[in-house]
């Protein structure tokens, strides 16, 4: 979509015949859609936080990400701050973005890490997440209980039997036809 809007705007500007290229989408494309639904996101999610954060205040107490420390990143983003600025990881594992678990595009990113990952339970997948999401585990653990794979594949039995109806019971008497053993079925009498 918005390779469609710049070139809109291309065309609008300075139009050509030769205006074609690439049709597939390139990982710089990629990454700029993921980043500006995630903007989204967030301003659904922590608008007052995204304010606060912005004017250059600090948020309140009462406030669900405030523990966090956050911060603004250069593109508008609530990123966590916090004890692992001076590690030596990847700068978006020392300060990953803040997404909150009850917004839809969160759970697509859950769902489509749990199906990469072959069904995996709630620890992988947070270990995974390139994101620190608030209220994960729950939302993870129902990601892999409303999953009907994984539901067949857990399936229990209680313990319990059902009898046997004497209709369906019958004895397989072995004989031997001079080249090998066949079986003969016969109708249990009652």
């Amino acid at each position: 979509m918005l390779r469609f809007i710049e070139r809109t705007r291309k065309l609008q500007s300075s139009p050509s015949p030769n205006h074609c290229s690439d049709p597939f989408l390139t990982a710089s494309e990629i990454k700029e859609a993921e980043l500006l639904l995630i903007s989204r996101s967030q301003r659904r999610s922590f608008p007052t936080e995204l304010q606060r954060l912005q004017s250059g205040k600090t948020l309140k107490p009462s406030s669900c990400i405030a523990s966090l420390s956050p911060t603004i990143r250069s593109g508008g983003l609530i990123i966590m701050g916090g004890r692992l600025q001076n590690s030596a990881l990847a700068t978006s594992q020392r300060h990953p973005i803040i997404l909150s678990g009850k917004d839809l595009l969160t759970r697509l990113i859950i769902t489509t890490k749990y199906l990469a990952l072959l069904h995996a339970g709630p620890t992988l997948l947070m270990a995974a997440a390139n994101y620190h999401i608030i209220g994960a585990r729950r939302l993870i653990r129902a990601t892999c209980r409303s999953c009907i794979t994984c539901r067949k594949t857990s399936a229990t039995n209680d313990g319990t039997t059902t009898c046997i109806q004497s209709h369906s019971i019958c004895s397989l008497q072995p004989h031997w036809n001079g080249f090998c053993w066949t079986f003969r079925h016969q109708e249990r009498s009652h």
